[in-house]
């Protein structure tokens, strides 16, 4: 606030505006007035008429001091009609004339009025002394308000300035871990890389991507040299990659990829391409496919492989298993015809026994009966041994014969030999055999009939040497055009795949002779068992049936009496 808009203590406006107490100093005037005219009335045989004002002089001093220069003109009009009122009624006691009065009038105005201006001045003066005092003890208490404030605000800003240093430090430790934890993971990533492109260039496998947004096809590295080509940073376009490629690999490729991009789902390919020096390469693509929000595709990563070596070796493994089929059906067409051979021995091997052998042992039985006749007791005695041997001889040749190609297969059929070879093992063997057959009146082909009666042979007798078994169940049946054999017993078991293993090194041959046997009539040889519950041994094969008379059976099975 300037020193002019100050205001002054006392001033009390134009017109009073608070009710009495607003011509209080205006009565104060009055009465001042009143007062000063009563002294200069009681003191005026003392004084001399130029002592006229000087009671009224005083009094307006007062006024201006305590009440302000409106109360103090107030009583300097008032003060001037006392006077002229002195004047009029005391001219002739004061002994005035009109010009002392009218300089005494103009003295009193001029003295009271110079009064009024420098007490007013006066009184202003130390008003605006007070009010810049008080406005100074204002701004003091509000200086240390302030200070207090700031004090506050200092301490504030101080405690949260070690805060904020606090949790800035803490950050900064923060951020120098995250930093050395960034620069880890940063030389981890490129050791990851080298190793990553170390993997790629030993295992010949290259990567890419391809950007649908931009069109460009990324290569790494080993993808640039599985194509003979040098690496570069330029876009590569994916007509570019679809160039090096065979034409006709390159229909299909895009094919494949068309298809991919359509169902949404991973693809794979094999591929040529033709490198700078105009050899050709197999390669075996990879691609997944990658979908943006809006559930488009946006790019497709994937791999490439050199398979050169192994279609190579492939090509090679396809040539030499052609040779393995090829000589593999030799070997089968060669153990057909042995199989044939040896059953074709068997029988002449038997037949001779039987018809060559065994006649010529019933020669020399009849020879030694003839000769008993004309010896004495003695000699008939050694001749009756020998006899014995011969007998024992001629039973031996028998059963070897019949072990050889029993002659009633051929005569008799299939279910005939069966009944009597299973007869005979009961009585040798002691097992209980069953046989159970829908055979009768029917026969199949010859070397159908001897593959079944070679399988059930050699089942039972693994089954006496191996199996500890008390029973054996076998049955022959026809299904439409097959024939169904199975050989089933209770015995211990045993692992096949064992079996099998050791049948292919040689040391045993009875699985694999069974086996062979029946897919070389093109049949179905299985075998199921299980440790501790016994073997099944299945057969199946297609057959030519031609009929034939049933044969009749004795009371044991039906089993015929073998010749002899």
């Amino acid at each position: 606030m300037s020193e002019h808009a100050l205001p002054t203590r006392f001033d009390t406006g134009d017109l009073p505006r608070n009710g009495w107490a607003g011509f209080r100093p205006y009565f104060v005037a009055v009465a001042s007035t009143a007062v000063a005219a009563g002294i200069h009335w009681l003191c005026n045989p003392f004084y001399r008429a130029h002592h006229l004002f000087l009671f009224f002089t005083l009094s307006n001093y007062f006024l201006a001091w305590s009440y302000g220069w409106r109360p103090a003109c107030t009583g300097m009009l008032l003060g001037l009609a006392a006077t002229a009122y002195f004047f009029a009624s005391l001219r002739g006691e004061f002994e005035l004339t009109m010009t002392e009065y009218q300089s005494g009038i103009l003295a009193y105005l001029v003295v009271t009025g110079v009064g009024i201006a420098m007490t007013e001045a006066r009184r202003n003066a130390q008003h605006r002394t007070e009010v810049k005092a008080k406005q100074l003890m204002e701004e003091i208490a509000a200086h240390k308000i302030t200070q207090e404030n700031l004090r506050l605000t200092n301490s504030t800003l101080e405690a949260k300035v070690r805060e904020r240093t606090t949790e800035l430090t803490e950050i900064n430790s923060r951020l120098r871990e995250q930093i050395a934890t960034r620069q880890e993971i940063e030389s981890k990533l490129r050791g990851s890389e080298q190793r990553l492109i170390e993997a790629q260039r030993v295992s010949q496998i290259g990567s890419w991507e391809w950007n649908f947004r931009t069109n460009v096809l990324n290569w790494s590295d080993e993808q640039f040299h599985l194509h003979g080509l040098v690496p570069r940073e330029s876009d590569f376009t994916y007509d570019d990659a679809m160039a090096y490629l065979l034409p006709e690999d390159a229909k299909r490729v895009r094919q494949v990829v068309d298809k991919a991009l359509s169902d949404r789902r991973p693809f794979s390919y094999d591929y040529r391409v033709r490198l700078p020096d105009g050899s050709i390469r197999f390669m075996h693509g990879k691609g997944k496919l990658f979908l943006g929000d809006d559930g488009e595709p946006v790019r497709i990563a994937g791999t490439a492989q050199d398979i050169t070596e192994r279609k190579q070796i492939e090509a090679e493994w396809d040539a030499l298993h052609q040779q393995v089929v090829a000589s593999r059906e030799k070997f089968r067409v060669i153990s057909g015809r042995l199989i044939l051979a040896q059953e074709e021995e068997r029988r002449k091997l038997a037949g001779e026994l039987h018809d060559e052998i065994g006649q010529v042992l019933t020669a020399v039985s009849l020879s030694i009966e003839v000769t008993k006749g004309i010896v004495d007791q003695a000699a008939r005695a050694r001749l009756d041994e020998c006899l014995a041997v011969v007998d024992r001889a001629i039973d031996q040749v028998r059963n070897l014969s019949l072990n050889l190609r029993p002659a009633m297969l051929d005569v008799m059929g299939i279910e005939s030999a069966l009944r009597w070879f299973i007869g005979r093992q009961e009585k040798m063997t002691g097992l209980k055999i069953e046989l159970h057959s829908s055979m009768v009146g029917q026969r199949a082909p010859a070397d159908v009939e001897t593959a079944c009666f070679r399988v059930v042979q050699e089942a039972i007798t693994n089954v006496t040497r191996y199996a500890e078994a008390r029973s054996v169940r076998v049955e022959l049946t026809r299904n439409g055009p097959e024939l169904l054999l199975a050989v089933q017993d209770d015995g211990i078991g045993f692992d096949v795949a064992a079996s099998r293993q050791r049948a292919t090194t040689g040391s045993t041959f009875g699985l694999l002779g069974m086996e062979e046997r029946i897919r070389h009539l093109g049949g179905n040889f299985e075998i199921d068992s299980v440790l501790g519950r016994g073997t099944t041994v299945h057969v199946r094969l297609r057959s030519a049936w031609k009929e034939s008379l049933p044969q009749e059976r004795s009371h044991d099975e039906g089993n015929p009496r073998p010749p002899g």
